[in-house]
Formats: structure tokens, C-alpha cells, sequence
């Protein structure tokens, strides 16, 4: 999941993820502008890749508490659910299998 999320996420996915969120009476910021959301959007896939780098590997060490980790560090974890949220909605929208 989070290798699609670090390909795919972009300022504008980020704010509509978490304005769905706070529309569901979650706590996530509201940005006011689409830089301030690109730019931690980039934060977060810099933040993804190093993780990765370091623990996704042909015999992979890297768990989904290495890479909320690096997150908890610019975002709160309803922050984090809600960007997830928004993936596996994307996700479940392909009808995926297998």
C-alpha cells in the first residue's frame, strides 16, 4: 500500500483526502493553499523512500510500523488513516484482485 501511495501522491490528493476525512468528523488540518499541500506531500514521499531505501530490499525488513513511523513524524495518525483511506478507496475503485 504505501509504495502506491509514495508513487501516486500528489498536494491535490493529500487535501481532498483529508477534507473527506474532517468531513467524517476526523481531525486533519486544512490547507491554506495547494503549495502548502504539494509540500508535504513531498515531505511525506521523501519520508516513504528513505524508509524504503533502507528496508525494502529482495528480502524486505520493511514493515507497515517502519513507514507510519516516518509519517508520525509530519502527520498525525488520523492524518495517516485518512491518506490510507483515500489509497485503498482508490484501490478498491480498480476491482482489484488476486
Amino acid at each position: 500500500m504505501y509504495r502506491f501511495v509514495r508513487a501516486q501522491l500528489s498536494g491535490s490528493i493529500l487535501s481532498n483526502a483529508f477534507d473527506k476525512a474532517t468531513d467524517n468528523n476526523r481531525m486533519c488540518r486544512k490547507f491554506s493553499s495547494t503549495g502548502t499541500a504539494s509540500n508535504l506531500a513531498d515531505v511525506s514521499i521523501a519520508s516513504l523512500a528513505g524508509v524504503m531505501e533502507e528496508k525494502d530490499e529482495p528480502h524486505s525488513t520493511c514493515k507497515m510500523h517502519h513507514l507510519s513511523c516516518a509519517l508520525g513524524e509530519i502527520a498525525s495518525g488520523e492524518e495517516i488513516e485518512a491518506l490510507l483511506d483515500n489509497f485503498h478507496d482508490k484501490l478498491k475503485d480498480q476491482r482489484m484482485n488476486g
